[in-house]
């Protein structure tokens, strides 16, 4: 289990505010300097109980230097100067790859833009305590599917909405580690104004940013570090970081 830093230098890199799939498709072009491995994320992935999980997802893009500027009018967002994003992955091989193409490649597409690579940071494994206080770096998204085909996602105020996630984790987790674990998460500071409305391409996505709290056994926070929470975790969805600032007595 792995995690990378890239920063990048841009020159007023317009972007539509629901770019995700643009990081997505810039991470399987590097991949793609393995061929076969990227097909295989792209195509197969893990199964996990019916369902598919590809396993790494990303950040978005977080400016350096100066600040972003929002546009209004056609909600889309310019970055200029230096940003930095980050990858996480339960499989060392899928930094690796990454780092070989950066050390290949001065520059990188994102959307009809180029952007300078200046430099990138690997994090190895790191290991956790079994309760934390956790903030989102981007949103837990998690649905159910109607019989007419009609998507709901669940809100925080559902205790299906916790139940979808523990789910969800424990499946990841014995996908890869091949072993049960044991995992709760409990909302601690979840408003409103967290809820985040965007898209991948052409579908809608709601999910919550906010404040919660997760306990479970070591290897499993370990993993999810790495994994993340909820769904759609390589399209962008369920990055989270340890609120230091809050201790779990």
């Amino acid at each position: 289990m792995k995690a990378i830093n890239i920063k990048l230098r841009c020159h007023q890199m317009t972007l539509p505010m629901g770019y995700n799939h643009l990081l997505h498709g810039l991470i399987y072009k590097m991949f793609s300097l393995d061929k076969d491995f990227s097909e295989f994320l792209h195509d197969e992935g893990v199964e996990m109980f019916g369902r598919t999980f590809r396993p790494f997802m990303f950040s978005r893009l977080r400016q350096l230097d100066s600040n972003s500027i929002y546009n209004k009018e056609d909600k889309s967002i310019t970055y200029n100067g230096l940003v930095e994003f980050e990858i996480r992955s339960v499989e060392d091989y899928s930094i690796d790859v990454i780092c070989a193409y950066l050390e290949q490649n001065q520059v990188v597409q994102i959307g009809w833009h180029m952007a300078e690579v200046v430099g990138y940071t690997v994090m190895q494994k790191r290991h956790f305590g079994n309760a934390h206080y956790i903030r989102m770096i981007t949103p837990i998204t998690v649905h159910v599917t109607s019989g007419d085909g009609q998507c709901y996602f669940y809100k925080p105020d559902s205790e299906e909405f916790y139940n979808r996630i523990v789910s969800n984790a424990q499946k990841k987790f014995y996908a890869i580690a091949e072993k049960e674990g044991e995992f709760l998460i409990y909302p601690e500071k979840v408003k409103e104004q967290d809820r985040n409305v965007t898209s991948f391409r052409s579908a809608r996505i709601e999910g919550y940013k906010g404040i919660y709290r997760i306990e479970g056994d070591l290897d499993i926070i370990d993993f999810l570090y790495y994994a993340g929470l909820g769904e759609r975790n390589s399209q962008g969805f369920g990055m989270f970081e340890f609120d230091d600032a809050r201790k779990i007595r």
